[in-house]
Parts: C-alpha cells; structure tokens; sequence
C-alpha cells in the first residue's frame, strides 16, 4: 500500500503514532491518499468482525469498515485509490480506553479505482465468492490476506507439539499440503465430520516469513458436494 503524501512508511505498515486526540479517544492523523488492494472478509470472526480493509504487500493495512458495506463491494480485489483521515484509538477524555480493534483505522472520504483498473460493467451489487484455487502455486502467487476458496482434501487437527490448545488441519492440493491454522475451539464438530473428506475451504492466506502459506481462523468449510449450499 502506497501513499501520495506525507504518510510515512512505519504508518502504512501498521503502526500509527503523533497525531490529535478528540473527546472520544479517537487520535487522528492528517489526510491522506493511499493506495492498496481492497478486500472485504468473506466470514467473520468470533468477536463478529467482518472488515473492510486495504491491503499492502505484506498483507493488511488500513481498516475501513467493521462489516460490508454496499459502497465498497465494486471494488473487492480490485487496486484502488482512497482519500481521508488515518485513526487509532487511545483515551477518550474521561480516562476510558476505547477500540477493541486495534488494527489502524482509515476514515475514507473517497474511493476510486487507481489507474490502470477497469470497472467491471455491471458494477457488483453483492459481496463476490472468494476465488476458487486448487494448487499452492495460486496460493503462492497472491498476497498475503486476500480471501480464496480452497478445494482440497481435508485432513484431521492436530495439535502444534508445544501446545494442547494450538493446531492445524491440512487441506492436500495440487503440489502439496496447505495448513488449516486452528485450535481446540475453532476446530469444531463441524470440521471433524469433515475430515477425510474433499471440501472447499474458504479463509484468508496467513503468510509468515520464511514459511510456507497457511489458511487463517475465521474460515468456512463445505464438502465439495455441498459447495452452492
């Protein structure tokens, strides 16, 4: 994610600091312009998060919105061009922390596609199904944080060897194994009746250095069978 103003590169990546703080805890930055992939999370997590955000190269940026809204879903996976105020939270004037979210915040004046998109014609109206991969090859070849739906033959959890609660499934595809990041929790008797079974995992790519490519928590599975439903 790029930016055409004064935005420094420790704000882009993250990491939001000076600004001025209003009443309600809000700490603001100037306006801006950046630039960035934008995706809307295709599940929402269990604190029911469903963001809108901008993506970088190295994954998300900027948090939009909470849940999808209408305006930005001609956009979804599309590059684009945005103007407003980046935000994090802090104290509101009472002493009360606020923002449970602590991703960095974008208050988006306005959007447009950056140069060299097209629009696609009709505009979407509706949230699109995340893109259907079979190999670790396309998986590879996306940025970290994009959503895909994954077909594969699921494996069982297992749990990381330092840990009870901590684990994975593994999902087989073409040109091997993609790993199902997971916990006792989030594993639930849903995915273990689906276990040994050709499903299609639907999850946003977790990309760590020097690692390979996993699937995160939250995620949607359906056996292929059932994949319309």
């Amino acid at each position: 994610m790029e930016s055409s103003s004064s935005s420094s590169t420790s704000q882009l990546s993250g990491q939001l600091s000076g600004g001025v703080a209003d009443p309600n805890g809000r700490i603001w930055l100037p306006r801006t312009t950046v630039e960035g992939v934008l995706e809307i999370d295709r599940v929402a997590d269990l604190m029911e998060l469903q963001g809108v955000w901008l993506l970088g190269a190295s994954g998300r940026g900027y948090l939009f919105e909470y849940r999808p809204e209408a305006r930005y879903v001609p956009f979804v996976g599309k590059r684009v061009r945005v103007t407003g105020r980046p935000y994090r939270f802090g104290l509101t004037a009472s002493g009360q922390q606020v923002g449970a979210i602590q991703a960095p915040h974008f208050d988006v004046e306005t959007i447009e596609l950056a140069a060299g998109e097209t629009p696609e014609d009709p505009a979407a109206t509706m949230l699109p199904p995340a893109p259907l991969i079979t190999s670790r090859a396309e998986i590879a070849a996306l940025q970290p944080d994009r959503w895909v739906a994954v077909e594969g033959h699921l494996g069982s959890w297992e749990p990381a060897p330092d840990s009870d609660d901590a684990g994975h499934g593994s999902l087989a595809l073409i040109g091997g194994d993609v790993l199902v990041d997971s916990n006792r929790l989030t594993w639930n008797a849903e995915l273990q009746a689906a276990a040994g079974q050709r499903v299609v995992v639907t999850a946003r790519i977790q990309r760590y250095p020097n690692e390979p490519s996993r699937l995160a928590y939250p995620f949607d599975v359906r056996p292929v069978a059932l994949r319309g439903a």
